[in-house]
């Protein structure tokens, strides 16, 4: 703002005075500061936005140690004899109900409901084994998007790409679609 007021000044004073030529050096000297001041002013990164900055950048970085703790601990469930921590995992989805975008704790409220009747059974999945996965990948789907900012991207992968990172035991992908292939 200072730079544009010196500049403005050195302009009208070089050329709306009878002194004309007297003025062509002190102008461009005025000239020169205003253009220097403008792009420092534009330049310097002031100590509130450098603090929104790295607030922003830490949540991101702690969002993502929280979906990163919840996910290894949901994969983990899914192995034979593991058995996850429920303790940690109750700590984390406290966390995500603080901390994440609205989409990643409804993403987290329909896993949780899809996943009691197997919890119910003791771990086991039933013939809901593929509403569960859905439901998982939709939860990986909403982190990620809250993760980069674009819930809604297209850059998202699929939820079958998704499930078929995490688990070896999905069904063969034909390359032209996202369907399970069928053996013959």
């Amino acid at each position: 703002m200072t730079g544009t007021a010196v500049l403005s000044l050195g302009l009208i004073m070089t050329w709306t005075t009878g002194w004309g030529a007297a003025l062509v050096a002190p102008g461009a000297a005025v000239l020169v500061a205003g253009i220097a001041g403008m792009v420092t002013a534009k330049s310097v990164v002031t100590w509130s936005e450098q603090r929104e900055r790295d607030a922003v950048a830490g949540q991101y970085r702690h969002r993502e140690e929280v979906y990163g703790t919840i996910l290894e601990n949901i994969v983990k469930s899914f192995l034979p004899g593991e058995e996850p921590d429920m303790k940690e995992e109750a700590k984390q989805r406290a966390l995500v109900a603080l901390w994440a975008a609205p989409e990643t704790v409804e993403a987290m409220a329909r896993w949780r409901e899809e996943i009691q009747p197997t919890i119910r059974r003791g771990g086991v999945l039933g013939e809901d084994k593929e509403k569960v996965m859905a439901r998982f990948a939709e939860l990986v789907r909403a982190m990620r998007g809250d993760l980069s900012g674009d819930p809604q991207s297209a850059r998202h992968p699929e939820p079958e790409f998704i499930l078929r990172s995490l688990f070896d035991d999905r069904p063969k992908l034909s390359p032209q679609r996202l369907e399970p292939v069928t053996p013959r």
